[in-house]
């Protein structure tokens, strides 16, 4: 059974959505590519806001997010090698200093969730 992580993501305060999503796909996930090698993740997908999202009204503590990611692994094993890589790597300080260019990280969320229960229409 896989073991899966999400990542909630905003964008930096002056940044359009698609400068977000350009930045996230195109210069911060390579920073992963070359180190991770036998530890990434076996499926990865991002979710990102549709710009004409009009959703519910927002409470007074509501966070909206640009990007949700889904980060799969083989099982929980696997995720904590692959946190553990990212931790201790040579490139940690470059993928915390880039966040920081297109992200708002102080309002970055991860959690676990349990495997998809799927349900018959």
């Amino acid at each position: 059974m896989t073991y899966t992580i999400i990542y909630f993501m905003c964008r930096k305060p002056g940044l359009s959505l698609e400068e977000f999503k350009d930045h996230y796909q195109n210069k911060h996930l390579p920073l992963f590519k070359d180190m991770l090698d036998n530890v990434k993740p076996i499926n990865r997908t991002a979710h990102y806001l549709k710009p004409d999202n009009t959703g519910p009204p927002a409470g007074a503590n509501a966070v909206e997010y640009d990007c949700i990611t889904f980060l799969e692994f083989r099982d929980e094993n696997h995720f904590n090698e692959f946190s553990e890589f990212v931790n201790a790597s040579r490139h940690d300080a470059e993928i915390v200093a880039d966040e920081e260019v297109f992200a708002d990280m102080s309002k970055f969320r991860a959690m676990r969730v349990e495997a998809p229960e799927a349900t018959e229409s």
